[in-house]
């Protein structure tokens, strides 16, 4: 069948459904696993996948002493509404789950260092640590800070080795936080709504935002950085987590905000306004090996990455695309963090560019159709984020950059898609379009998830409802769906094209355990437990993008899930033979448990859980690495 952008491959008549309801009690097996112990090495490796029918309801009650319900629907067949009558679609700003799925944000966190509540079985293959970053503080003297992602950066630790995890987390400490912190008030202006008190009389031209370091945390060239996309890194101790100050990488950063005034020789005289961000998604570049591509082995692992600025430009101005123009200047950094290769990518207009996408020859960025009128922003009234406008007459284009600027046979190209935004990105890959396999003739295959629209960041800053927070008063009707889809680049004929593996909402994507350059079939990703309704992430998603499988599970209807993170078995062959990790917060309890799952037998429900002694604000992103950093004890 061929299918048309917004065709779904999961839109079958209830007649296709098979449909079983069952209970299982602990010890189970099924699919050759026993459940107990799915990830702990001491059972039969998982069967080869095969078509399944659908399984609904499927409860466990493992030696976890956790609830939950796993889900598996082949590709053309549709999903349950829900997986189970214990789970609820009704998240208006009134009903209980909304208070649930709100009382996770929670402020002032002490910073810990304990070793937390085990149960079930920790693979002892599983040695490393799991960093994860997100807002933790998100008040300051008592005046809530008006939305969630201008919270302070707080950075958690899950060190893991020979079945024991001990969890560390640390305030970032920057300079802005170490000031705020003394005078006990907020004293910066932040990019999604906080600022201090006194209106546009006090912050009137004050156009220096905080630098939260709030988004992600990497661990490259034996230093660990925070990362927010509007200004520089901060480095932290990997041991102990203490700030040990902005990381400017041996000064190829410039302190200061994303913008630009377009000539060199001004922006270096004004050090802490004009400055150069780094994006807070790098991406690791595995090169194939040798015997596959010569040339690309020998460029060796790299960390990729960009910063975005805003430049003043008439000509956007004279052509109605805005104030700015925008500037990406790429990094490729070698293993020990040497620069490797950088270049400079002009855009015309404004671009709101989170992610991107990196290949074996190409850059992608998809440059949503949106606009930034800095107006009210100078004038102290209304942050950056509450000034972007979306405009759905104008298509997203897709710019597609040669990694190597100086390579003939490879042309940078833009290509469009019906207006849509996009924060993030799975993965990509290249494909030869046609049998000769010319260069520039390729197809590029890119998993994003994808809104129809802008979440206008201003609608989501509301009053204080009857709990001192915003976050009740949010209606997720209101927000636009987050759905998965294959989207396709033909280099040669200039058409993008995209299909829907599952309608399912779902953010923060993450592909298995796949080999350099090849292609992959699986995205994981946190998801709504509704089929096809935006909810809060209450499950845990694997979408088989070449068929439209979907395997899930969710770990109770009081429960909500964070970003998950893959991390491959030790000489593991299968894209999907791996751990998921998880942060899990349970409304019941108000505490987060670290869920370690299978992920070839996802819906068989974790194999441990770490419970922590309290819950966090749910994060935003983190990562894997395979050292730990002290002992644990």
């Amino acid at each position: 069948m061929r299918m048309t952008a917004m065709q779904t491959t999961a839109a079958p008549s209830k007649a296709m459904r098979v449909v079983s309801i069952g209970r299982l009690v602990a010890p189970v097996v099924y699919g050759g696993l026993c459940l107990t112990a799915a990830c702990s090495g001491l059972c039969p490796a998982a069967p080869a996948p095969r078509p399944r029918p659908h399984r609904l309801g499927r409860w466990s009650t493992t030696a976890l002493h956790a609830r939950g319900a796993g889900i598996s629907t082949p590709g053309g067949v549709a999903a349950p509404t829900l997986p189970s009558n214990e789970y609820t679609a009704d998240f208006s700003p009134t009903s209980a789950s909304k208070r649930d799925w709100a009382s996770a944000y929670v402020s002032n966190l002490p910073e810990e260092d304990y070793a937390p509540e085990i149960e079930g079985v920790v693979p002892p293959e599983l040695k490393g640590t799991l960093f994860r970053n997100g807002p933790g503080r998100i008040e300051r003297g008592g005046e809530a800070y008006s939305h969630i992602f201008d919270g302070d950066g707080m950075v958690t630790a899950y060190t893991i080795d020979d079945g024991k995890i001990r969890v560390k987390n640390r305030y970032v400490r920057t300079d802005e936080y170490e000031k705020e912190e003394a005078a006990g008030t907020i004293l910066y202006r932040n990019t999604f709504g906080t600022q201090p008190k006194g209106g546009w009389t006090r912050n009137l031209f004050n156009v220096l935002q905080k630098n939260v370091a709030n988004t992600n945390i990497i661990y490259w060239g034996g230093r660990l950085l925070t990362l927010w996309e509007a200004a520089q890194p901060y480095r932290l101790d990997p041991s102990t987590l203490n700030t040990m100050g902005l990381d400017t990488l041996d000064g190829r950063l410039q302190p200061g905000m994303p913008f630009t005034t377009g000539i060199k020789a001004v922006d270096k005289l004004a050090v802490g306004v004009v400055g150069d961000p780094l994006t807070a998604h790098p991406k690791v570049d595995e090169p194939a090996s040798a015997d596959l591509d010569p040339l690309d082995a020998e460029r060796g692992r790299r960390l990729v990455s960009f910063g975005y600025r805003a430049k003043p430009d008439i000509g956007s101005l004279v052509s109605g695309k805005g104030v700015f123009a925008s500037e990406l200047t790429v990094y490729e950094f070698d293993e020990e963090f040497r620069t490797a290769a950088t270049q400079v990518v002009e855009i015309d207009g404004f671009a709101f560019v989170h992610d991107f996408v990196v290949t074996q020859h190409y850059l992608i960025w998809f440059q949503n159709p949106t606009d930034f009128e800095p107006a009210l922003y100078v004038a102290g009234e209304k942050n950056p984020a509450q000034l972007i406008t979306y405009d759905e007459h104008r298509p997203t284009k897709v710019h597609v950059v040669p990694r190597d600027p100086t390579d003939p046979t490879r042309t940078r190209r833009v290509l469009e898609l019906p207006p849509c935004f996009v924060f993030h990105h799975a993965r990509g890959f290249e494909e030869v379009a046609d049998p000769d396999g010319q260069p520039g003739r390729e197809i590029i295959t890119v998993d994003s998830v994808v809104l129809v629209r802008f979440p206008e960041f201003d609608t989501l800053t509301r009053p204080r409802d009857d709990d001192g927070s915003a976050l009740k008063a949010l209606n997720f009707s209101e927000v636009p769906i987050n759905q998965l889809r294959r989207i396709k680049l033909d280099l040669g004929t200039g058409v993008a094209s995209q299909t829907m593996p599952r309608p399912r909402s779902m953010e923060f994507p993450c592909c298995g355990n796949v080999r350099p350059r090849a292609p992959h079939r699986y995205v994981f990703g946190a998801c709504a437990a509704a089929a096809d309704t935006n909810n809060p992430f209450q499950g845990i998603v694997r979408v088989d993008c070449e068929t439209g499988e979907e395997v899930a599970h969710f770990p109770g209807p009081r429960m909500y899930t964070n970003e998950p993170v893959f991390v491959a078995r030790p000489g593991a062959n299968d894209e999907d033979d791996g751990w998921l990790l998880v942060v899990v917060f349970d409304a019941e309890s108000k505490r987060d448990g670290l869920h370690i799952y299978d992920a070839r037998a996802l819906d068989a429900g974790p194999c441990a859980v770490a419970w922590s002694r309290r819950s966090t604000p749910y994060g935003l992103h983190g990562t894997w690495v395979g050292e730990t950093f002290g002992v644990i004890v």
